[in-house]
């Protein structure tokens, strides 16, 4: 190898540590300075990548609308960070982040001074951008994080009106989360942080997992109308075949061909519709399935523990709505996949039986045929010996012409009959070669054309 290639070759090894070391870091620690107020809101994408480049698009604008430069955020293809500060000290953070089915802000106003903090619209000094992408929005969600040491009966009652809330204590006790798990009449989530206890690194990181925890729960219970539906569907042709196949199998010992033939279609058109409904629902269930591992990991990863007797902590909560949901999705697979094996199962039998019914008809026609070529050979032996028979007789007329010219002219002694009777087994030799020659003629064009 020579100079320039190993320096070639080591050039692209550099190239992929920096890449895959950039995917390690592309989304840095942020740290929660108190008091803060923040909203999140994430926007389902569809499967076209036209959508993801609108989105980097929005983005973008969204930046040049409150004057942040490049140089002053965190760009990358997935993720962008960009903070505005202003006059009176308040700091706004963007957070962006592009992910396969879905696209997330995060809009962190951490204020410079105390101040009393309520839900609804971010308390700016300026109003923000209009940031309403035409996707569907899945998570909303209006968040406060205060310094209070416990959640007050007053303060209860004004963030949350009289409504059931769930918490919990996290990271081992230092911090605490409120949330009613409801929507407000815009159809924003409320939630609660007190987090006197955590350093703004360790606030950051419970943020960003109880945001992730709000993604992906909505993710997973997305497909569930959707599941229902095709529950029912499938509830439908499991019944359907149920039926036919025991139908099917009491008659099979008497059916017909065509009675063969009509349960084969049928069989065939079940599969069709089974591998249709399987292909709808393969990539939705699949994907909440991978999105269950990651919202259980982020639960555990929240170190809840209860925070007073008779509340429900809220990943306890969660858990125990997202995890039947996620269990009908497996039992929705298993029975797709096991009416998929009887439906084969079936068709394979069917078809088997199809086959012997196909060979047995094949083997009478071939029995039949036999019977006919032995009667056409008989024919053909009785044909040949009458020829012979023919052609000896016209030899022996034609004989006894000459004879009796012969006899005329006084060229021969005796009856011209004894002549022609003698000059019989002649013909008859003469009869018997052609025959033979005709037959080495044509076993020998048929060998030829074989060949």
């Amino acid at each position: 190898m020579s100079a320039t290639e190993s320096l070639n070759n080591n050039q692209q090894e550099a190239a992929i540590a920096a890449r895959v070391h950039q995917e390690l870091h592309e989304r840095p620690p942020l740290d929660l300075k108190l008091p803060a107020h923040i909203h999140h809101v994430a926007y389902l994408l569809s499967d076209q990548e036209q959508d993801r480049k609108l989105a980097r698009v929005q983005m973008a604008q969204l930046f040049l609308d409150l004057e942040i430069s490049d140089d002053q955020a965190i760009l990358s293809a997935r993720h962008a960070v960009g903070e505005k500060i202003y006059s009176n000290g308040d700091v706004l953070r963007i957070t962006w982040e592009l992910h396969s089915e879905f696209v997330a802000y995060t809009f962190t106003h951490m204020a410079a001074e105390q101040r009393q903090l309520g839900f609804g619209p971010l308390n700016l000094l300026h109003t923000l951008p209009e940031t309403q992408p035409e996707w569907e929005r899945i998570v909303a969600l209006d968040i406060l994080v205060t310094d209070w040491p416990r959640l007050g009966k007053t303060e209860r009652h004004h963030l949350f009106g009289n409504q059931r809330l769930y918490g919990s204590q996290i990271q081992r006790g230092q911090a605490q989360v409120w949330t009613t798990l409801q929507l407000d009449d815009s159809g924003w989530e409320h939630y609660l942080i007190l987090g006197g206890e955590l350093t703004p690194a360790q606030l950051g990181r419970q943020l960003k997992r109880l945001v992730e925890v709000e993604n992906y729960y909505h993710l997973i219970l997305l497909p569930l109308d959707e599941f229902r539906r095709r529950s029912t569907e499938l509830r439908k042709l499991e019944m359907a075949f149920t039926t036919q196949s025991r139908e099917m199998f009491d008659a099979m010992v008497d059916a017909s061909a065509e009675d063969e033939r009509n349960w084969l279609t049928l069989l065939t058109e079940h599969s069709a519709r089974v591998s249709r409904l399987k292909e709808a629902m393969r990539y939705r269930l699949g994907a909440a399935k991978s999105y269950h591992v990651l919202f259980t990991c982020l639960l555990d990863s929240l170190e809840e523990q209860r925070v007073e007797e008779g509340n429900q902590q809220i990943g306890l909560f969660l858990r125990t709505r997202v995890a039947p949901a996620v269990r009908g999705y497996d039992n929705f697979n298993e029975r797709l996949n096991s009416l998929s094996r009887g439906l084969d199962r079936a068709t394979h039998m069917l078809r088997t039986r199809v086959e012997l019914t196909v060979q047995k008809q094949n083997l009478d026609l071939l029995e039949g045929m036999s019977k006919q070529g032995k009667q056409q050979l008989m024919l053909q032996m009785t044909v040949e010996g009458l020829s012979v028979i023919v052609l000896s007789y016209y030899l022996t007329g034609l004989f006894g012409y000459g004879v009796k010219a012969m006899a005329k002219l006084g060229w021969i002694a005796g009856e011209p009959i004894v002549w022609q009777g003698a000059l019989l087994p002649v013909a008859i030799g003469i009869a018997i070669g052609v025959t033979r020659f005709v037959h080495h003629k044509v076993h020998k064009l048929q060998k030829n054309k074989v060949d």
